[in-house]
């Protein structure tokens, strides 16, 4: 069961990676042609702090996962639900954080950086990009967690890739027919 498992995990992941890679290869293109390499640099710069806002989670899902193996190994149902409990706690705080992080900066990024495009698109654009994270940290962090420590990462991986694959071919098919930068962001959920 265990090594079943494993394989489902294994080979989601491989998929997974495999999807993010060639959609990352083409939509940047597309963006570029369709849009220039200024809206390109801005959703590059954009995904890029994203990708540092991360850093408020600070380990603690490495550490509740650690500390769900033993419980999930012993069934232990009410040690279990306090992991959880906490670490539901915390994340809503992050998210919390992460959200007035995302306001922040997108009201501070279109001051600093001087571009052709809009301040009300680059902000739209990063409010857009960012809102994302937020609802993961707040919403969905804890069961991403609870379904790895019971050795099914598979399915959270799976739910991903269909994520990105269905907004990765919306953002491609707005961007074909000239969409305008915010609409395709908008319709862009980054999970």
């Amino acid at each position: 069961m265990k090594v079943k498992r494993s394989i489902k995990n294994l080979i989601f992941g491989i998929i997974s990676q495999f999807v993010v890679v060639a959609f990352g290869v083409l939509i940047p293109r597309l963006f570029l042609v369709h849009f220039g390499s200024e809206v390109n640099g801005l959703i590059s710069s954009i995904s890029q702090i994203v990708v540092y806002l991360s850093l408020l989670e600070a380990g603690v899902g490495a550490a509740s996962l650690q500390a769900l193996y033993r419980q999930v190994a012993n069934a232990d149902k009410k040690s279990i639900n306090e992991i959880l409990s906490a670490t539901s706690d915390y994340y809503k705080k992050t998210g919390v954080y992460y959200f007035l992080c995302v306001i922040a900066i997108a009201v501070l990024y279109p001051v600093f950086v001087h571009s052709t495009i809009s301040w009300s698109t680059t902000m739209l654009v990063i409010l857009l990009t960012g809102l994302g994270g937020a609802f993961n940290y707040y919403f969905q962090g804890t069961y991403s967690i609870f379904v790895t420590a019971i050795g099914k990462s598979y399915v959270d991986t799976l739910i991903v890739t269909v994520i990105n694959i269905l907004t990765s071919i919306s953002r491609i098919i707005l961007i074909i027919q000239g969409f305008n930068i915010i609409i395709i962001q908008g319709s862009s959920y980054r999970v």
